[in-house]
């Protein structure tokens, strides 16, 4: 009998080191965001019933919300925040032809339709609003935070700041491979022909738009077998090349926290951190590259930090 007892008492430690499951209040539930002659799938995370402050997310340059950004949201709908997650027209299950076109001015547009949709959202407490983004939507989020004043909050990690500046360190084989296939797909697209591809990431010196040292193995690492394909139409690189949204973020007034990796060679950190003197944001740098941030305890340091951001602006830590 004694034996028996202790068995059980062994056992009932042994559950106790096991993490508690989320909360089984937590709901997930798919939605259509209306845009011009389309939609957006977004899924909307809720962290229980009642009505809660609001995050919207979207993915950087090529990725999917279900990807990198569920991650990061999944910790605010725990910390007691509903999220906003959606793609991009041209991606996922969203409309919009030809697949995988990346369109900035278009993405912008999308981030509008996203925010004005989660504003009536019911349950959602329309004057406590925030925006994540990262890469290039961290430079989208930065640059609409001077469209809406009211935001409680912005938070951008590894935020494109530059675009003219990104393509002046471009490898010259890299510059003129993309220039090449560029002309080419604008051609084939006057004359109503298919898109010419391009590469999202490729190895340093190859004609892609991502080619920074460390991008080409983290695509391998992150993205095989999920289904992601790795070519977008080439003229994708005007739009980055005309985008540089630090000159715009200037005149924000939303409070921002602005996250910075020390080794990023896809988005230099130096813009950023300019950025972050003039606006006055809450700036954590930390010691790895532009994927870096997207795993191990480099990533539990950087949601741990914007969490924490995000309740207090949102004013959960009032709440309790």
């Amino acid at each position: 009998m004694r034996s028996h007892t202790l068995l059980v008492l062994a056992a009932l430690a042994l559950l106790s080191l096991v993490p508690a499951p989320a909360s089984a209040a937590v709901t997930v539930e798919k939605a259509s965001i209306p845009i011009e002659g389309g939609y957006l799938d977004a899924t909307i995370s809720r962290p229980g019933p009642g009505t809660h402050p609001a995050v919207v997310v979207a993915a950087g340059l090529g990725g999917l919300y279900s990807g990198n950004p569920a991650k990061y949201a999944e910790r605010f709908v725990e910390a007691g925040m509903t999220v906003v997650g959606f793609d991009y027209r041209h991606f996922g299950a969203s409309t919009g032809t030809p697949r995988r076109l990346i369109d900035l001015r278009k993405q912008r547009r999308d981030w509008r339709a996203a925010i004005a949709f989660t504003k009536r959202l019911a349950g959602v407490d329309s004057s406590r609003i925030a925006l994540w983004g990262t890469s290039m939507s961290g430079g989208h989020v930065l640059f609409l935070g001077t469209e809406y004043p009211e935001l409680e909050a912005v938070v951008s990690q590894v935020p494109h700041m530059d675009g003219r500046g990104a393509a002046a360190r471009q490898d010259p084989r890299t510059f003129a491979g993309i220039a090449s296939l560029t002309a080419l797909d604008l051609a084939s697209a006057a004359v109503g022909g298919p898109p010419v591809q391009v590469p999202l990431i490729g190895r340093p010196g190859t004609a892609a738009l991502m080619t920074a040292p460390g991008a080409w193995e983290y695509a391998q690492q992150a993205y095989v077998g999920t289904g992601w394909i790795n070519a977008v139409p080439a003229r994708a690189s005007l739009s980055v090349l005309g985008y540089s949204p630090v000159l715009q973020a200037r005149a924000s007034k939303v409070p921002t926290q602005i996250m910075v990796a020390t080794g990023d060679k896809v988005a230099p950190p130096e813009p950023a951190r300019r950025l972050a003197r003039t606006l006055g944001a809450d700036v954590l740098e930390v010691d790895t590259d532009h994927f870096g941030v997207y795993s191990g305890p480099i990533f539990e340091t950087m949601v741990a930090r914007q969490t924490a951001f995000l309740r207090a602006r949102l004013g959960l830590d009032a709440a309790g």
